[in-house]
């Protein structure tokens, strides 16, 4: 199970008024693949009674009672709250609230991340981190079953210790002709997220995977998009269920076909380019090791209005998620 931060959180610091109730968050307990149990404590409800109580969770930060959320009696003092219809392996933000005539106070967030769908192992990197993996297809010809890291590499060294830069300014990442990564709009809480952004000549190194794992090939991915039914339906099987509006999901509606039925879970990473951050919550687009020209290299991309699998090049200087294969 990855986690982030479960401890007790402290005295609410969200009210606009002293009117609204003053609450608490629990620690975050029993996280299961699909469930997990919180909590909080009204201290005070303010002149009038509270009404309602509960926690309200979400896959974006501050939740509040418009996502998903528990209800659990009225009053002051200490409650226990469920959480239900999860998405597996996917972070999550937690707030207690409650609700009296005046309106909705909350207590500060926690986070915690659901437990990994059965079946898989792990593979750790040169920093430490520890991935899931999820093996894929079977050994009947012409498709072989293949073990896939089922999360983007957030490595910051090469396999043989050597660091890597984060550059974070936007011309300096335009004009590099050197190996480098970054996080996410530049922001390391979106590590366990989304990994690392690598640009191409960090990728054309063959030093970003663990020993004994590669970047996959063009042909290597096709034969993981084979296994799955084909291009015009893979991407919607490898995709991470749940949309953004609903409170559930890292996509952004509709999120066509992300069932994750495969355990890959592709998050909607998006891309660095001319410097910039595109496409989060949209795309997730991935680095193949199958070079195009002398400065580009080949992706494959999932997009959040379609279950297909699209096909692009990049120069070298994008950013993109890796993932890893193992090798056979």
């Amino acid at each position: 199970m990855l986690a982030g931060g479960c401890s007790k959180i402290g005295t609410n610091n969200n009210n606009t008024t002293s009117q609204l109730p003053n609450v608490t968050t629990n620690a975050i307990a029993n996280v299961t693949q699909t469930t997990a149990t919180c909590g909080g404590n009204v201290i005070f409800g303010g002149p009038d009674s509270v009404i309602a109580r509960g926690v309200c969770w979400a896959t974006s930060i501050n939740p509040t009672i418009s996502f998903p959320h528990s209800t659990d009696g009225r009053g002051n003092g200490t409650f226990t709250s469920n959480l239900t219809g999860l998405n597996p392996c996917t972070p999550f933000y937690v707030r207690a609230y409650a609700t009296n005539s005046a309106g909705t106070g909350y207590g500060e967030q926690v986070k915690f991340t659901t437990q990994w769908v059965n079946g898989g192992g792990t593979i750790k990197d040169i920093d430490g981190n520890v991935y899931h993996t999820v093996t894929i297809g079977t050994k009947k010809a012409p498709l072989s079953s293949q073990v896939w890291m089922a999360e983007n590499l957030k490595t910051t060294r090469f396999n043989d210790g050597t660091s890597i830069s984060i550059v974070t300014d936007e011309s300096l990442w335009e004009g590099l002709l050197t190996p480098a990564y970054c996080w996410n709009n530049n922001d390391s809480t979106y590590k366990d997220s989304y990994g690392a952004y690598y640009n191409g000549y960090a990728l054309i190194t063959n030093k970003l995977c663990p020993t004994g794992w590669h970047v996959p090939s063009n042909s290597e991915w096709e034969i993981l998009f084979s296994s799955l039914g084909g291009d015009s339906i893979a991407g919607g099987k490898m995709k991470s269920a749940g949309t953004i509006e609903s409170g559930l999901g890292l996509w952004y509606a509709p999120n066509a076909g992300g069932t994750n039925e495969s355990g890959f879970t592709a998050r909607p990473g998006g891309r660095r380019a001319y410097g910039g951050f595109h496409d989060m919550g949209y795309y997730a687009h991935f680095w193949t090791s199958t070079q195009a020209g002398y400065t580009g290299a080949w992706s494959k991309d999932l997009d959040y209005n379609f279950s297909v699998i699209h096909v692009s090049t990049f120069d070298f200087t994008a950013g993109m998620s890796i993932r890893c294969l193992k090798d056979n």
